[in-house]
Parts: structure tokens; sequence; C-alpha cells
């Protein structure tokens, strides 16, 4: 029979696939853009240059966006992987005004994932839960070590000043394969890392090239 006392005991720790960012160097597959009142001609210049990349450009009219036109700031794309699927995921904001639906209702689908951390009732969102307040660098050394997958930037505020919510940090964190970096960005009027820096690919396609601006010329 099975013996009443324990002959040994383990402990295991299961962890999901991290939810993984691409960085901006990598070829678009699709492009998204809002439509507004005001923005026709440039909508219509980012689809041409979207077809002249080779990708798709989706339109999101004014029905959808409620006027809201910062769609970069309501999602982030990323992928989970496994040895024998790589699946995309999209990650939805808490900043939660007109597109707030858009990600849920118009990306998610049979091969596309969805991720959100919403904020409790008590909690009060922060200009930089907008994930124009969210990058990734491309494949990097850092002190002899390696991050093929890139590194995290977010950009952070003072003490003083409402930064990135808890819900949204923790979750980039525990994704561990980027390890996220800090920027402050709060000398910025709405504080978001997109406003000061980018990466974009150098002419030879084998490095790339990080764009920064100057905060005496922001401000």
């Amino acid at each position: 029979g099975v013996p009443e006392t324990s002959i040994f005991t383990d402990t295991l720790v299961f962890r999901v696939a991290p939810w993984i960012m691409t960085p901006n160097t990598l070829q678009p597959v699709s492009v998204y853009i809002c439509s507004v009142d005001y923005n026709k001609d440039f909508v219509e210049h980012i689809r041409k240059l979207a077809t002249k990349a080779g990708c798709k450009c989706i339109i999101c009219p004014k029905e959808k966006n409620r006027g809201d036109k910062w769609i970069q700031d309501e999602m982030e794309f990323g992928y989970i992987q496994a040895p024998h699927k790589t699946f995309p995921v999209v990650f939805d904001s808490p900043r939660d005004r007109g597109l707030k639906d858009f990600p849920f209702k118009e990306v998610l689908g049979p091969d596309f994932g969805y991720v959100k951390r919403e904020l409790s009732s008590k909690e009060l969102g922060s200009s930089l839960d907008g994930f124009g307040n969210l990058e990734v660098s491309p494949p990097v050394n850092v002190k002899f070590k390696e991050y093929p997958l890139g590194r995290i930037l977010i950009g952070a505020a003072l003490p003083r000043y409402s930064p990135m919510s808890k819900l949204v940090k923790d979750f980039l964190y525990g994704q561990v394969v980027q390890s996220p970096i800090e920027l402050y960005s709060d000398w910025l009027y709405v504080g978001h890392v997109d406003e000061f820096l980018s990466f974009v690919p150098a002419p030879d396609q084998k490095v790339w090239i990080h764009t920064l601006l100057s905060n005496l010329k922001e401000l």
C-alpha cells in the first residue's frame, strides 16, 4: 500500500511563455491608424507609405475610435512562442478612452491573443499608462550581458508626479526576458518615452540607429 509518511517531496514552479515585444527595426506587417474629421490627408499619406512598404494599412474609422486618434497609446503588439507555434498577442492599455474597445473587438481573434491589466476603481490612472510610453530596443549587449530580444523602455516620473501604474509595470517586469529600463520622461508635457527616442534600421540593415531628441530643443 501507500506509505503514511512521504519519502520525498519536491516543488515545481511553472511559468507561462512570456509576452515579447517587437522592435521598430523589424519589417512591418500591418500599420494601424485612426481616421478623424481633420486628418484625411495624413491617413492617405500613411496608406500610400504602407503600400510602398508592402504592409497592410488598417484604418480605424471615427465610428470605432470615437474621436480618440492616439491608437499607439491604446495598444502594443507582441507575441508568445512555444517550440511548435508563435502566437501574436495585443496588450491593451488601461487608459480607456475612445479606443478602449478596439483591441478587444477588432484585434482579438482565433489567431490573435489579447491581454489587459485593468486598474481597480480605487486606482488613479496616469498619462504614463499610455503605450506611447512603452518601447523596446533591438537586440543589445550591455556590460557583457546579451539581450537577444532587446530591452523594454518605459518613461518614469519623479516621486512628486504620477508614475506608470504598478499593475502595468509588474506585468512588464514579470516577463523577464526583455528586462525593462526606466527613463525619466516627466520633463515632457505628456511624458511618453516615444516622444524623445526611437530605433530605426541603418542603411546596411546589419545594425540599427538610436535616434534621441535634445531636451533643450524640446523645451
